[in-house]
């Protein structure tokens, strides 16, 4: 298992099955002067899946998020 961890802005509940969405971005509010196109978890999660693995993210929707991937041992 790998734990990855920020101090960001958070990401709204509502929000956290859908960040891993092909182009997926907050609402521009939010994540003023971040930059991206939506494409880092989405790619992400098609390569941990093809692995047989699950990606998530834990985060309370007002700072920081943390980022949990499981891969199977081969």
């Amino acid at each position: 298992r790998f734990h990855v961890s920020d101090e960001g802005l958070g990401i709204p509940p509502a929000e956290q099955d859908r960040i891993f969405e092909k182009f997926f971005r907050l609402d521009p509010n939010l994540t003023r002067g971040v930059g991206g196109t939506g494409l880092g978890l989405y790619i992400s999660r098609e390569l941990v899946l093809r692995m047989n693995g699950r990606i998530w993210v834990d985060s309370d929707g007002r700072t920081g998020s943390s980022f949990f991937l499981e891969l199977p041992i081969a």
